[in-house]
């Protein structure tokens, strides 16, 4: 049937199993394939260096067809040394690269590829180990635990957590020894374990530049991105990182302001408040290399400022005070030119004289800020601020006009004439004090907490810091009432 002119057959077949096939058949001789195979060529047992250079020609190959350059391949190099390691087979191999491979290059995701690849590679070598990691999480999250509670609790018991982490992953590497290289560059507890350290560092909570950078990248290790590795789904998280890259990237290089103001407009408007203070850690951590003209988007936010939510938050800024010290690093980086038309146009800002001061503060307790040209700002900014405070206090400018009023705003007054008398202030408040903006006042004395509950409370130092007891009670009671409040004082 097959005897066709000029028609050679290859044949790839394992002799012992054909021979035994042949047994099998009472109508078939062994012998018959004799007849068929003209010339047999002995294919050679690989070698593992063999199996090493095929592993990494074929993966680099790979690698260059999903747009992964030379240069960054290097991220990939642990991957590609634990495949040597445990994959033996050919036809193995190539169901890794079948599976692993595609579902990390063929996914629409912003996840760390080397990271979402070595998840998947493991899933496919030691489906077993895989799902020990997503178990055990809080042996495997290190950063952003903030957002998980139970992550954050446990970080305060560091020596317990430390010592029951070494038992755990005593057994869970003790039949998984090629794994701990590779998970070391996955998760900083699996390095600190191989490098014998605590898992937990004296300071967890500090925000050095491996914090941003598995933050900014959405590594497996940072509590917001972990379940994604797993589950291919989005978040918040991962919303607003795309909400904060497309800002980003419209207003590169834009030289109009209205530009700017409309598409941070337009960013706000799509997330909540209780977004906002991710949003606006997003975009500090981000905002470096994406953006040319940093002055632009500085005075963009200082002059939508109270657009951005200023909620309390439990140990960490609420957005609008990330937003100031975003602002005070544009002042920082824009031209002396670009500054001085700042404090130009915010000569008359009474309205924003706490924002001008949080800016100062930035000045004067961030290390970045720390150069010549830094300081000659800061004194500028501080005499801006003395200037504003001055022309106040000269005028009697209402702060609690409809004007000027925002919500602690006040302070920013009240911190300049602590430095000299506080008696000036209250001279002013009295000056302006009147039954239409008491409840302003009154909303500026109570001091908001946060912790396990939201608290509000009213200190006597507050009250006697604006008005005297008696001066209050007039404006908010009737005479009677009065009477009844000061005999119960």
């Amino acid at each position: 049937i097959f005897s066709l002119p000029k028609i050679i057959y290859v044949l790839s077949y394992d002799r012992d199993r054909i021979n035994r096939i042949f047994n099998e058949t009472n109508d078939v001789d062994s012998h018959y394939i004799d007849k068929i195979v003209q010339q047999e060529i002995k294919v050679p047992i690989i070698t593992k260096d063999q199996i090493k250079t095929l592993y990494s020609v074929c993966i680099e190959n790979i690698f260059l067809a999903y747009g992964v350059e030379n240069e960054n391949q290097a991220a990939y190099r642990p991957i590609l040394q634990y495949v040597c390691s445990e994959v033996k087979d050919l036809r193995q191999f190539k169901r890794l690269i079948n599976s692993a491979f595609s579902m990390c290059f063929c996914q629409k995701t912003q996840l760390y590829k080397p990271d979402l690849l070595a998840i998947e590679v493991i899933r496919f070598v030691a489906p077993d180990a895989y799902f020990e990691i997503y178990q055990s999480r809080n042996y495997f999250i290190s950063h952003d635990i903030v957002y998980d509670m139970g992550l954050w609790q446990q970080s305060f018991e560091k020596e317990k957590f430390n010592g029951e982490g070494k038992k755990f992953f005593n057994s869970f590497l003790s039949t998984k020894k090629s794994l701990l290289d590779l998970l070391g560059t996955m998760f900083p507890y699996v390095l600190r374990y191989k490098q014998n350290q605590d898992l937990i560092a004296d300071y967890p909570f500090n925000m050095d530049q491996e914090c941003s950078n598995i933050s900014n990248n959405m590594r497996i290790c940072s509590g917001k991105y972990f379940d994604l590795y797993f589950n291919y789904a989005s978040n918040d998280f991962m919303s607003i990182h795309q909400s904060v890259l497309a800002f980003l990237n419209s207003i590169h290089s834009r030289a109009n302001p209205s530009y700017i103001i409309d598409a941070l407009r337009t960013a706000l408007t799509q997330i909540s408040d209780e977004q906002q203070k991710e949003w606006f850690e997003q975009l500090q951590s981000q905002i470096g290399p994406r953006i040319v003209n940093y002055r632009n988007l500085s005075i963009t936010l200082f002059n939508m400022i109270y657009n951005v939510d200023n909620s309390l938050q439990f140990l960490s800024l609420s957005a609008r005070q990330r937003c100031t010290l975003i602002i005070a690093q544009g002042l920082s980086s824009c031209s002396e030119q670009e500054f001085a038309e700042f404090l130009s146009n915010a000569s008359y800002s009474y309205g924003k004289i706490e924002i001008i001061r949080e800016i100062i503060y930035w000045y004067t307790n961030q290390n970045t800020f720390s150069d010549k040209n830094d300081s000659i700002r800061k004194n500028q900014l501080a005499q801006l601020y003395n200037n504003l405070c001055k022309t106040i206090l000269e005028k009697s400018i209402d702060l609690y006009s409809d004007e000027y009023y925002h919500q602690k705003n006040i302070l920013g007054l009240y911190s300049y004439c602590s430095e000299s008398d506080p008696q000036i202030f209250k001279q002013y408040i009295a000056t302006i004090v009147s039954k239409e903006n008491i409840y302003r006042i009154l909303w500026d004395i109570i001091t908001q907490g946060i912790g396990e509950e939201y608290l509000y409370s009213i200190d006597k130092k507050n009250i006697d810091i604006f008005l005297t007891m008696l001066r209050m009670l007039k404006l908010f009671f009737k005479p009677a009432t009065r009477k009844i409040i000061q005999k119960s004082l």
